[in-house]
């Protein structure tokens, strides 16, 4: 690997006169402290204390015709390593992989083509994201064709295929995986205050142990921004249709609406999520056969939906019944390098779910309260590659939420999460123009 990069530094190098290069690293470690992240904590369980790495180098290369990005990266716990002895950590042989490895190709002045691994995010980044919080981030194979006529109006088509191998005979994948997504994206810009895009995504999953199966799920949606002055009003909504992963008929939708007022260095938010579920207390056996649990997708969990990461599975986080999300922040600048942030986020299941405790007669539905999270990160950027992040968040979980985890009550402590996060982004060569 490092003769390789190497390599790949001298030929970029030695184009550089007739074209931009640039090889830029990111170091990004980070320590944490657990105690209820993602998972309630109970007597059984003690706090995990730990320190992860991104290690991460991007050489970018762009001339008249086509612009290239090849990025590599170490992702690692502090000791992970599997090659040892008693005196001795010799490294490890599972953590150094291809981020980015893309050329985008100038096909016109409008239009260009982007072919290999790369990262995605559109608009609110709802259901294809980059969810860059992970150390690891996402990044998506992919064939991309974008039109843009002087930033009006945007046109993008995206489709991949997916395998874990190259195969003699037959498409067998592992039917957890997506074995494709494929969208169409419009936006449009009617004036300086307002933009709207529609997007329809194919997202495919292969029938068990069958290669030439493919279930279907559709999401069709819009996102609408309207911004004057200080004010910009964010609204969202998807339907989405087909087959689940397993098969199933698919009939569920989201909508979310959300309001920023800037005031001097102060940004306020408010704002509503609706991602539907299952009603287990409806018994009609049509409703019962189809799949009603809003679908994420590839989409952003803990920026939306509260940093401690309880809703990153909502099939599981949820007992499939959806949820309903009511939120705050207040984003405070101070002394220019210095923010705050603290989000307010109150969870609740969008549909009824069964009480598993209740022994008695009948149906019992859980109390939709599920609790509330407070998260709080402090940021200072010392310079424009130097980055310092702290942030603290705990949830006050109510005993619906402990139910669906499996935690008794009266065993359940706080959940509490702390970290501490260094981001450094040296810009290492940059060629001349």
């Amino acid at each position: 690997m490092t003769k390789f990069i190497l390599i790949l530094f001298f030929v970029f190098l030695t184009n550089s006169l007739l074209a931009q290069f640039s090889v830029k690293g990111e170091f990004r470690p980070r320590g944490e402290v657990r105690d209820g992240y993602t998972q309630l904590p109970d007597s059984s369980k003690d706090p995990s204390v730990f320190v992860s790495q991104r290690s991460r180098l991007t050489f970018d290369y762009s001339n008249s015709k086509y612009i290239t990005r090849f990025s590599i990266q170490d992702i690692r716990v502090w000791g992970d390593e599997t090659l040892y002895n008693s005196t001795l950590i010799k490294g490890d042989n599972a953590s150094v992989d291809v981020h980015e490895a893309w050329v985008e190709l100038f096909l016109n002045e409008k239009s260009t083509l982007k072919i290999g691994r790369q990262e995605l995010t559109y608009d609110d980044q709802r259901l294809i994201s980059r969810r860059n919080w992970g150390q690891t981030g996402i990044s998506y194979d992919a064939f991309i064709y974008k039109f843009n006529n002087n930033n009006n109006f945007e046109f993008n088509l995206g489709l991949s295929l997916n395998n874990n191998k190259e195969n003699k005979f037959g498409n067998l994948y592992t039917p957890d995986k997506m074995k494709t997504l494929d969208f169409i994206y419009l936006k449009k810009k009617f004036n300086d205050n307002l933009n709207v895009s529609l997007i329809s995504i194919a997202s495919g999953y292969e029938k068990e142990n069958t290669s030439e199966t493919i279930y279907v799920q559709g999401s069709y949606g819009t996102n609408i921004v309207y911004q004057k002055n200080n004010l910009k009003i964010k609204g969202s909504a998807y339907y989405q249709n087909g087959k689940n992963k397993t098969g199933q008929d698919v009939s569920a939708y989201f909508f979310g609406i959300s309001d920023d007022y800037k005031f001097n260095k102060i940004v306020l938010t408010t704002g509503l999520d609706f991602l539907s579920g299952q009603d287990a207390s409806n018994t009609d056996s049509s409703y019962i056969k189809t799949d009603h649990l809003f679908d994420i997708l590839y989409g952003s969990r803990t920026s939306h939906y509260g940093s401690m990461g309880y809703f990153l599975n909502l099939d599981q986080s949820t007992g499939s019944g959806g949820l309903f999300n009511v939120f705050a922040k207040i984003k405070y600048q101070f002394f220019e390098k210095n923010t705050i942030n603290f989000n307010y986020h109150l969870l609740m299941l969008a549909n009824n779910v069964a009480d598993n405790t209740y022994t008695g007669s009948g149906f019992k539905s859980l109390n939709k309260n599920l609790g509330s999270e407070f998260d709080f990160v402090f940021t200072r950027k010392y310079r424009k590659d130097i980055k310092f992040q702290f942030g603290y968040s705990f949830l006050l979980a109510t005993n619906s939420l402990k139910i669906i985890q499996n935690v008794i009550d009266k065993d359940c402590r706080l959940p509490q999460w702390a970290w501490v996060m260094l981001t450094v982004s040296p810009d290492i060569f940059k060629s001349k123009k």
